[in-house]
């Protein structure tokens, strides 16, 4: 098991029986993460749905479905290129979006879960991620496929910066699945093609790691 897996693992221990708000009262699991646990992109929704409730996974319902085909198109392999999460991990009651006071008190577990995986990029997936990470001056639909340098707390320093690359939610293209120019389900797969090809020019230039055919499904 390595180091990263392991303070993961203790992460969600201490999380899993969270009452620091009202949403625990109505959840069946906290909705930690998934994906690898030293992934280049980390991302960050708003919160669990009532499919990810019932198991205890993000991004499992009919938006993971959206999401797993846009990873597919993009070339990209969810289970070792991504770690995915919310901005909270239990579901808000009868739909609606997460309060303020929620997101704030599952923040201390979100910064945290950024120390640990470290990732180069983090995306924002969705109005609520983005206007908390970058900040509320942000719109998803006119800043869409945008990199915004956002300072987190750090381990070793006060803070650390992270690109943070702004993209509209899988559950918002699902309500528009238009691949024409312009359409948003064409602009996503645009999108996350441009995130993970940044990622691969920064591994190429530090590492000299050789970049991956992110467009080869085209």
């Amino acid at each position: 098991m390595s180091a990263q897996l392991a303070l993961l693992r203790d992460l969600k221990q201490e999380w899993e029986h969270c009452t620091k708000c009202d949403l625990h009262r109505g959840r069946k699991h906290t909705v930690f993460a998934s994906g690898h646990e030293n992934a280049d992109v980390m991302l960050i929704a708003e919160m669990p749905g009532r499919d990810e409730d019932e198991c205890g996974y993000p991004f499992v319902g009919k938006a993971g479905r959206q999401l797993d085909m846009i990873a597919e198109y993009a070339n990209v392999d969810i289970g070792k290129e991504l770690h995915l999460t919310n901005l909270v991990q239990c579901q808000p009651p009868k739909g609606r979006s997460a309060f303020e006071h929620e997101i704030l008190a599952c923040w201390p577990r979100l910064v945290r879960q950024i120390q640990i995986v470290a990732p180069l990029l983090i995306i924002a997936a969705g109005r609520a991620a983005a206007h908390r990470l970058v900040g509320g001056q942000v719109s998803v639909t006119k800043d869409r496929g945008q990199i915004f340098d956002c300072n987190f707390p750090g381990v070793l320093t006060d803070e650390v910066r992270i690109p943070v690359f702004v993209m509209l939610h899988p559950a918002d293209v699902m309500r528009n699945p238009d691949m024409n120019p312009g359409g948003a389900l064409r602009e996503t797969l645009d999108d996350f093609i441009s995130a993970f090809e940044i990622v691969d020019k920064m591994r190429e230039e530090w590492f000299g790691t050789p970049p991956k055919n992110r467009r080869i499904n085209r």
